[in-house]
């Protein structure tokens, strides 16, 4: 069973719900946000790998120095 509601009570209801949405503004600097955030962690998977590529080839060749 619906119950029915005043004209002012829906707008109330969506009054008060408004200043809680997004604005364009924010999308826009959650965009951003969101986009350094994924530049910094390619980056440092980028580093890491290549640091471990680096110690694997100096451990390989230390090795081939002992034998």
């Amino acid at each position: 069973m619906a119950v029915s509601q005043s004209m002012e009570e829906r707008m109330a209801r969506i009054e008060a719900t408004l200043p809680h949405l997004a604005t364009k503004a924010d999308l826009k600097d959650l965009e951003v946000r969101l986009t350094r955030l994924i530049y910094l962690v390619v980056m440092s998977i980028l580093i890491s790998a290549i640091s471990a590529i680096g110690a694997i080839v100096s451990i390989v060749l230390s090795l081939a120095r002992l034998f």
